[in-house]
């Protein structure tokens, strides 16, 4: 009995109060626990496959796709889902699920079976720290082994076995006991482990010989060896195969090595020619098929790869890893050493902000790496291709556009943006000013300086720019707009996108360089406002 002045009589009388409640829920609605049950809650998974480990642990250059699963949802249902997912056949491909705890000492956690599971969305649910964690998809090929063949040859061994045993004991029941003086004629002699015995005629008439031990002795070790290797085919057979990417090692590559795509295997190759300095011709490139040759018709060196029914799987038949053509075959200008190739060696110095990724730096680069010698413009052209594979090609870039000012409006309130397109819906100008420039030029001082830039894209054009100065005296950017050049229509265009963008003040004054079509711009546009010359670009110009 609680008194009334205790601390928990709030607790009791809330969680009477909420019993009573549920039963009367109960007597009202029957469905009510089906109701509470039926509500199930989701949890968006994160799934990454065909990727790569690397030494410390990274899953990298892996793709991601993702989907909503309830929480409550078993591991053969989950596994369901990804295989429908990544759009595998369940019948010819296994996985194996790891959950990326960023450990770095290993891949993970094992997922395995439904605690497992139910583990790992807890801690995606409660844990702020594993939110953003993975669930790391490793697909093998499923090797099938012939039942109906060993299960024959397993009911024959035991036949055999029965037979043999079945000899042995007719055998020693059939012999008769040697007497003590037939023991003491024989003069054994030991040859390599064999007794040779020799006897008398006479006696020999009394000795029963076992006729059937020779073939005891071949059925058994006939039987054995069957067995020993039937059991090595069948430890072959139940190790998964590691689909292998175009990056793998060359103590991977065997008879038996799988790849995800012909175009890995493809680059894989090439890039074993460019390291072991030798060139291969292709003897036969299909859909279906691939197969290598070294270039010395003397040379054994050769590959053939087929690929797997019903996938874009490939898998070496045949690998003859060992070179015996002359040296003089080989060469430092390397004609598998192509551009695309090239690019993927300098990618991560693209990347790296402290190089300078020039044609003299690639072209130095792979001459102290691999002993290369390669031409400028070949070098150019690898530097643009690794290029677009990090930001993408200006084709792409250009066809984002549209999306990318659509997320600039979203996540900047007060954003303005215009993009105008000609008659063939082909991109001509855009325009764009954050909603933070605008509110901001009603505290600036009523000057805007304009100028334009050369875009050295593959498409060129100019980036248009305007800014102000601030209460602060700093430079305060206003606007940017993009079009072909500076001409009367670009600059027509771009004023009047700016006009609706921020207005226009009192005393509104333009500095610029002399282009005239800046001048026509602004008569157009803002013809109450003034226009003055930068006296830097008149310094410039009187030079």
């Amino acid at each position: 009995m609680l008194r009334t002045d205790s601390p928990y009589l709030g607790l009791a009388l809330t969680i009477h109060l909420f019993l009573i409640l549920q039963g009367l829920l109960y007597n009202v609605c029957p469905l009510f626990p089906i109701l509470l049950t039926c509500r199930m809650e989701t949890i968006c998974i994160i799934v990454v496959f065909n990727g790569r480990w690397t030494e410390d642990y990274k899953y990298i250059d892996h793709q991601t796709k993702l989907f909503l699963a309830p929480e409550s949802i078993q591991f053969e249902d989950f596994v369901k889902q990804i295989f429908e997912l990544i759009e595998l056949d369940r019948e010819k491909f296994e996985i194996v699920i790891w959950f990326d705890i960023n450990l770095g000492t290993s891949k993970g956690m094992l997922v395995s079976k439904d605690l497992d599971l139910h583990t790992c969305i807890e801690l995606l649910k409660t844990h702020s720290l594993f939110k953003s964690c993975r669930f790391i998809v490793d697909i093998s090929e499923r090797v099938f082994a012939s039942t109906s063949n060993e299960h024959a040859n397993t009911k024959t061994q035991h036949d055999n076995q029965e037979r043999c045993q079945q000899i042995v004991e007719v055998d020693m029941v059939e012999a008769q006991p040697l007497n003590e003086e037939v023991h003491q004629t024989f003069d054994s002699i030991q040859v390599e482990g064999q007794s040779i015995i020799e006897i008398d005629n006479e006696q020999a008439l009394g000795i029963q010989v076992l006729e059937s031990a020779p073939v005891i002795e071949v059925v058994a070790d006939k039987t054995c060896t069957q067995i020993t290797k039937r059991r090595s085919n069948l430890k072959q057979k139940e190790s998964p195969t590691t689909i292998l990417r175009e990056n793998a090692s060359l103590d991977q590559i065997k008879v038996g090595s799988v790849f995800d795509k012909k175009k890995s295997i493809i680059n894989y190759f090439s890039n074993v020619a460019i390291k072991g300095h030798f060139e291969f011709k292709v003897v036969r490139s299909s859909s279906t098929r691939y197969s290598l040759t070294c270039n010395d018709d003397r040379c054994r060196w050769c590959v053939r790869a087929f690929r797997i029914k019903d996938s874009t799987l490939f898998k070496i038949v045949k690998l003859e890893k060992k070179h015996d053509c002359s040296v003089n075959t080989r060469k430092a200008d390397q004609r598998h050493a192509t551009s695309k190739l090239i690019s993927g060696y300098i990618i991560d110095n693209l990347r790296d902000p402290r190089f300078e990724v020039t044609p003299a730096f690639v072209m130095a680069e792979m001459q102290k790496l691999h002993g290369l010698d390669i031409g400028y413009h070949k070098a150019w052209r690898a530097i643009q291709h690794a290029s677009a594979l990090i930001r993408g090609s200006p084709e792409e870039n250009y066809e984002l556009l549209c999306s990318y000012l659509y997320m600039m409006t979203s996540k900047n309130p007060g954003t303005y943006t215009n993009i105008k397109i000609d008659d063939n819906n082909r991109f001509l100008y855009m325009f764009y000013a954050y909603g933070s420039s605008i509110a901001g030029w009603n505290h600036c001082r009523p000057v805007i300086a304009i100028d334009a830039t050369f875009l050295k894209s593959k498409y060129r054009g100019v980036l248009m720019i305007s800014v102000s100065k601030d209460a602060n005296n700093q430079i305060f950017p206003l606007a940017f707009g993009i079009a072909e050049s500076e001409n009367n229509n670009s600059y027509e265009w771009y004023f009047s996108q700016l006009r609706n963008a921020i207005g226009s003040r009192e005393n509104l004054i333009f500095l610029s360089d002399r282009h005239q079509a800046i001048a026509n711009g602004i008569v157009k546009v803002y013809p109450e406002s003034h226009h003055g010359i930068c006296i830097y670009h008149l310094e410039q110009n009187l030079k």
